[in-house]
């Protein structure tokens, strides 16, 4: 008897032990991105300050390459990530394809205000009524300067505001060696994606939406505006040449070799680890306007997710406190897609973090329609590519841009 009672004694301090470890034990979660380099390690602190904030769950980091189609593929095979870093331009592409989870149903049972977050940023994540994640950064392109190559160039940064001044600038700052080769580019123009922001530069839209399907609205005079002029700057005015970016790993702005360049927060950092004495200054206006690409990322949930309560939690952590949204600012240098972030003095006492945010009210997103980014990558700028390589003109660019584009939109809208 004396055997059974110690025995039985023995079993319930080793259930009650098994219960107190299985309780101790938080539930891992993982969220797949696609930064990165010395990202892995600004999540991976993100990361750690979400983990020591509660008890239940540990998420770790994971770069992923191909990170869109790998989130298919995984889904397809029936196990996929917790948490996605999702680059939002991408939401109308994926979701109709089954790859995310829609959080209307939690939002609204958690009462989240979407108020909180700068609207394009949600509307980003928006398809067909629903949506698909909550924003946590926010870029806006801007122009950035480096001052003491246009001072000694006789050019005050802050008048860059035109297309006029833009080539007056990048003229004066190009410098050539007696052979006539590059030396300093006065304008890096190795991004034949910022085509989207002349065209809305020159008045012109992308996309026409009120066709059915939708057709592309860019071969018409403000896309020959926004051609002629790229084509200006690089092929008679000479402040650019292909390969002369990469000629310095993509980096010729920080390295010193270039006056000026459009770009965002995510080369801040970099720019003034440099020691390059930063002007910014938003992308100069043509007869349009100003205007610039909005985009940036935010927290989506698989829609295999195992654990989408917890999923949902941890984006709440990051994308509604406004003070956990700034934590990461100080981390990476991207900007909050939280409002009152960005009212936060470490943004609005930062020259440069609040530069960019002034230029914000010309930040548009690029169109949501079905199979945009396709053709986008398809259509738009292989054209570009050749017009720029003087294969083809400029009407001609613009004319087979349109009929491959209304192609790829009429596929797109076929499928779904």
């Amino acid at each position: 008897m004396k055997k059974l009672t110690a025995w039985l004694l023995t079993l319930a301090l080793l259930v009650s032990m098994a219960a107190f470890a299985c309780a101790d034990e938080k539930l891992e979660l993982v969220m797949w991105g696609g930064w990165s380099g010395d990202s892995i390690a600004q999540f991976t602190e993100m990361l750690d300050a979400y983990n020591a904030s509660q008890d239940k769950v540990h998420i770790t980091y994971q770069y992923v390459d191909s990170l869109e189609q790998k989130l298919l593929t995984s889904i397809a095979g029936g196990e996929t990530c917790d948490v996605v870093l999702w680059d939002r331009f991408n939401t109308s592409t994926y979701a109709p394809k089954g790859a995310l989870l829609a959080l209307d149903d939690m939002i609204a049972q958690d009462g989240v205000d979407l108020d909180l977050f700068f609207a394009p940023t949600v509307d980003e994540l928006e398809y067909d009524g629903k949506l698909y994640g909550l924003p946590t950064m926010v870029d806006t392109r801007v122009l950035f300067c480096n001052i003491d190559l246009l001072e000694e160039a006789g050019i005050d940064y802050k008048g860059i505001t035109t297309w006029e001044k833009l080539e007056e600038a990048a003229v004066a700052a190009t410098k050539r060696d007696e052979s006539g080769a590059l030396v300093q580019s006065g304008y890096v123009m190795n991004d034949l994606g910022l085509f989207s922001a002349y065209l809305w530069q020159a008045g012109g839209e992308l996309i026409n939406t009120e066709t059915d399907p939708a057709t592309v609205a860019f071969n018409s005079e403000a896309g020959l505006k926004a051609l002629n002029f790229i084509a200006k700057l690089q092929k008679e005015d000479g402040v650019y040449e292909n390969g002369f970016n990469e000629a310095y790993n993509g980096q010729a702005f920080i390295a010193g070799k270039a006056a000026m360049m459009v770009s965002g927060p995510w080369d801040l950092n970099n720019v003034l680890n440099a020691g390059i004495k930063l002007g910014i200054v938003p992308c100069p206006a043509g007869d349009g306007g100003y205007a610039s690409g909005m985009g940036g990322f935010g927290l989506a949930i698989p829609a295999l997710s195992a654990h989408p309560r917890e999923a949902m939690d941890f984006i709440e952590w990051w994308a509604c406190d406004a003070e956990n949204s700034v934590l990461f600012t100080k981390i990476n240098g991207y900007l909050p897609a939280n409002v009152k972030a960005a009212e936060d003095a470490y943004i609005k006492d930062n020259p440069y973090l609040s530069a960019l945010f002034d230029a914000f009210q010309y930040g548009r997103i690029r169109p949501k329609t079905l199979g945009y980014s396709s053709m986008e990558s398809l259509a738009m700028t292989p054209q570009w590519q050749l017009f720029m390589s003087d294969e083809i003109t400029a009407e001609e660019a613009l004319k087979n841009a349109e009929e491959q584009g209304n192609a790829v939109l009429a596929e797109a809208a076929m499928d779904f």
